[in-house]
């Protein structure tokens, strides 16, 4: 998420009004903090690697939100979302799941990725080709 919020959040840079960088990351890690408090007791580290995870999503909207009205540029933040939340329920079940669940879950969530992101993908493998030229 983190990754993605670089390219996002340019408009908040653009403009030059970073001190909005100050108040994301201090909405973010108030709640992370919160987040701790209330899933470690009951999950241990996996309560903690959950409320990291949607500490991060809520970094990535915050700064993608403010960074659009600033300078807007027409993100599509469907598919994005669509893809976060797809890795996500596979991981869920990955950790909180024994058996082959996990397993097929994992391909079939592959698979639903690549097809989500076709176009991009087929933009890479031609820039790939024509760098092979």
């Amino acid at each position: 998420m983190y990754m993605i919020s670089e390219t996002t959040v340019l408009g908040i840079n653009f403009t030059k009004k970073t001190y909005w960088h100050i108040v994301v990351t201090g909405v973010s890690a108030i709640a992370n903090f919160v987040g701790n408090q209330l899933l470690v007791p009951y999950f241990g580290a996996k309560g903690a690697a959950i409320s990291t995870g949607l500490s991060y999503v809520l970094f990535f909207t915050l700064r993608t939100l403010i960074a659009e009205k600033l300078y807007p540029i027409g993100f599509n933040l469907k598919k994005i979302y669509t893809g976060v939340l797809l890795i996500s329920t596979v991981a869920f079940f990955g950790t909180f799941s024994k058996g082959y669940l996990p397993v097929v879950l994992s391909f079939v969530g592959i698979l639903f990725v690549l097809f989500l992101y076709r176009k991009e993908l087929a933009i890479v493998k031609d820039l790939v080709s024509k760098i092979r030229r």
